[in-house]
């Protein structure tokens, strides 16, 4: 029987937090999936060791060179039977609920094609990182849903999967894929709930690229060239000049400390303190 979701994990020298994430998955109840795990060349022992004691144990464990996140995730969905594709960081936790609500959601609305949450920071950071509903204007401008958005295998085969050209030089990959799904006119649902847990690691590969202004710059660059008929000017500025008319001050705050306080800003945005906008 085909499962419901297929629920991916890339894995790079991250074995010691599989089973953690796994377990979370297997509290799911109710709902039929797969759990595919796909080692993107780990080089470290007790990963390696980890992989091939859960491939033993019956777990789809997919092996490849190390090539990125984006490869790991399209290799994993290429090999997938579910209808749904939960993409899940090994290092992160699913909760159940969220999955549940996510079925509901799909099965009673087949024009939705992508489902996405809140989600909860654990480790050096403990935050809540809230979203709400779907804006064209606002992706353009932030990367304003997480990860682990729920979606559609027949959209992801639409849009091409992740851009695998972003992989080191570049970064962002589930942004840019929220923006190829927009691109090709899929819809969008935000659920008010928190759908899984984010370890927050001040030394990890997405703090590393936050930290990085020329890859920031040049992947936004790559955006712009990628979609330019959304990165129009006009489309930037209404929004813009919206959301100073909701907020002024607000707005003109963000401004000002991202201009002359640029440590400060980082420090608040990467706290979800405030929501990150690329003047």
């Amino acid at each position: 029987m085909q499962p419901f979701f297929s629920i991916i994990i890339p894995c790079y020298n991250h074995g010691a937090f599989l089973r953690r994430a796994i377990a979370s998955i297997e509290k799911i109840q109710g709902i039929s999936y797969e759990i595919i795990i796909v080692d993107d060349g780990s080089g470290d022992s007790n990963t390696i060791r980890e992989l091939e004691l859960l491939k033993s144990e019956g777990y789809i464990v997919i092996q490849q060179n190390n090539s990125g996140p984006s490869a790991a995730r399209n290799n994993g969905i290429r090999s997938a039977n579910g209808k749904y594709i939960v993409p899940l960081d090994a290092d992160d936790i699913l909760r159940s609920e969220y999955v549940t609500k996510a079925k509901e959601v799909f099965e009673s609305n087949p024009q939705i094609s992508i489902v996405y949450s809140d989600f909860q920071q654990f480790g050096d950071n403990k935050d809540i990182n809230k979203y709400k509903e779907f804006c064209l204007q606002e992706l353009l401008l932030t990367n304003c849903i997480g990860a682990c958005a729920i979606y559609r295998k027949e959209a992801w085969e639409k849009v091409g999967g992740y851009d695998e050209r972003l992989w080191k030089s570049l970064g962002w990959e589930d942004w840019d894929l929220w923006l190829n799904f927009a691109y090709h006119n899929l819809v969008f649902k935000y659920l008010s709930m928190i759908g899984y847990d984010y370890n927050y690691s001040n030394n990890s590969r997405e703090r590393s690229f936050l930290k990085d202004k020329s890859k920031i710059n040049n992947t936004i660059i790559y955006f712009e060239k990628k979609y330019e008929d959304f990165y129009s000017p006009d489309i930037i500025q209404k929004f813009l000049l919206h959301q100073v008319r909701l907020n002024p001050i607000g707005m003109i705050f963000k401004i000002i400390i991202a201009t002359f306080y640029p440590k400060y800003y980082n420090k608040v945005v990467s706290k979800g303190k405030i929501r990150k906008y690329m003047f």
